[in-house]
């Protein structure tokens, strides 16, 4: 989520969304953080978003994303959980920047 994810003109975001929610996958919010990269206040994606989506999209709590490269990494770690990784115990590869 950015300051700009549901105002794309021909709404493709919205329609990508819908087909997803409707196909049951699970849609996972992450929120921004990164003023660089288009982040903005929560509150804003309440007047952005569809209706019809706002009670799917923000009945789970959004993962963070940080600017910070450490704390950027974690955010990407607690995705990985939402989408079903398992810690190996194995270090991760230091290529992976974000």
């Amino acid at each position: 989520l950015d300051e700009d994810v549901f105002l794309d003109n021909d709404k493709e975001v919205s329609k990508l969304v819908r087909m997803a929610l409707k196909m049951s996958v699970k849609v996972l919010t992450v929120h921004e953080l990164d003023y660089t990269r288009g982040a903005c206040e929560f509150e804003n994606f309440f007047c952005q978003t569809p209706e019809d989506l706002t009670n799917a999209l923000y009945k789970d709590i959004a993962v963070p994303l940080y600017p910070l490269p450490e704390y950027r990494q974690v955010s990407f770690r607690l995705l990985l959980t939402h989408m079903g990784a398992i810690e190996t115990g194995k270090r991760p590869l230091s290529v992976l920047t974000f």
